[in-house]
């Protein structure tokens, strides 16, 4: 017999695919955001609990069949987590007219990053996530403070075992940086400029 807590699982992954394909859709506005914050807490707590678990992690003796599926040898684990994140890329594409679920997205996405960076930096998710949100010019601006700092959290230990997505990551920040800073310049350049010619006008 299954673990009951595979069912579970499997439940709401089916709920996840359901939700995924109204998106998809552009149907989000028929979806409840405190649901979807409440699925998202509950793989939060999947990826923290059993997702690739040390047996000697846990207090209590889990059955075979979480072994096989959660385990740190079960290929299922590996595409759970490919999984989550292909959500998170979704949800931020897609459902980002609510900052609860984004944040609690990206909650998600750090939760997978600090307890199991190798096995997210095998998905190739991972990778769209990062460069979406760092080609997408208006993005950060978007966001929360909040949601900000997680991003940053998942993005610093995620590349601290890929130096040349480190090296792009820190490019291209610095860059916008640089561009913000070089825009208000240039504002304030041409407003000086107008103050000048509104001088000598009288």
């Amino acid at each position: 017999n299954f673990d009951p807590l595979i069912k579970l699982v499997a439940s709401i992954l089916q709920y996840v695919n359901m939700e995924n394909r109204f998106l998809h859709a552009e149907m989000s506005i028929l979806l409840s955001p405190e649901v979807s914050c409440d699925v998202l807490l509950f793989l939060k707590r999947l990826s923290e609990c059993y997702i690739l678990y040390q047996p000697e992690s846990l207090d209590i003796d889990v059955s075979p069949s979480l072994r096989i599926v959660f385990g740190e040898e079960s290929g299922g684990a590996q595409w759970l987590i490919d999984n989550f994140l292909c959500k998170i890329l979704l949800n931020i594409l897609k459902y980002n007219s609510e900052p609860a679920v984004i944040l609690d997205s990206l909650d998600l996405m750090l939760t997978l990053v600090k307890n199991h960076q190798v096995a997210v930096l095998k998905c190739p998710a991972m990778n769209e996530i990062i460069q979406l949100i760092t080609n997408h010019d208006r993005f950060w601006c978007s966001l929360s403070l909040d949601c900000c700092q997680i991003l940053m959290q998942s993005f610093m230990m995620a590349v601290s075992k890929n130096p040349e997505m480190g090296r792009m990551l820190l490019r291209t920040l610095l860059q916008d940086t640089f561009d913000a800073c070089l825009k208000d310049l240039n504002e304030k350049k041409q407003a000086h400029k107008s103050g000048q010619c509104l001088d000598l006008r009288e």
